[in-house]
């Protein structure tokens, strides 16, 4: 009985132990080498994976070029050396993390958004980008100051004043000009109403 011991691949090329057939002339089994094949698999493109990676570092500690490297992962010659100089000089395999965008509304303008919305709360977010920050979308004013927690409500409806309203309304106050605090603790307001903020979106 003959055991067969499989031998890895080592720069694209496989070995393998050829049993004795029967009717072989042959007495003793002989080793062939299986040639690659005159077609080699397409290279890939991109950034190496955090596997290839290792692979690089291991295969360059065994002596190995990049031409040879870049054939046993299916890697351009300029990747696995580009990649291999970088692991020298920074000493680690991991990317470093990507700039991402750039942000349209720096820390100036968002604090200044911000303090101009508490002194007008009716101005509209389109007045308020025009007046602040004229680059940037209504959209953008909108996150930016919901980050802060300054969300769009809607007011309730309410009657507005005639003309007539405001005069009646000048007459009262001026008659009642020299009234003092103790004057008016007597006096209830019938129009008063509770006003409260972000209980529901579509309300005050």
């Amino acid at each position: 009985m003959i055991l067969l011991l499989g031998i890895p691949k080592i720069l694209g090329q496989s070995y393998s132990s050829d049993q004795r057939q029967p009717g072989n002339p042959s007495k003793n089994p002989t080793s062939t080498i299986n040639h690659p094949s005159t077609t080699m698999p397409p290279e890939k493109t991109g950034n190496l994976t955090e596997f290839e990676k290792g692979q690089s570092v291991a295969l360059k500690e065994k002596s190995l070029t990049f031409s040879e490297m870049g054939k046993i992962l299916s890697r351009p010659k300029s990747t696995v050396l580009s990649f291999y100089n970088w692991f020298q000089k920074r000493g680690d395999m991991k990317n470093l993390p990507m700039p991402g965008r750039h942000k349209i509304i720096d820390a100036r303008t968002h604090r200044r958004l911000v303090r101009e919305s508490k002194k007008v709360r009716h101005l509209l977010l389109l007045e308020l980008r025009n007046e602040v920050a004229p680059h940037a979308s209504v959209k953008t004013i909108k996150q930016a100051l919901a980050s802060v927690k300054i969300k769009k409500w809607r007011a309730r409806k309410r009657a507005f004043l005639k003309d007539e309203h405001a005069v009646k309304r000048l007459a009262w106050a001026k008659k009642y000009k020299d009234w003092t605090q103790e004057d008016f603790e007597g006096v209830i307001f019938s129009d008063e109403c509770m006003v409260e903020k972000s209980k529901d979106p579509k309300g005050i």
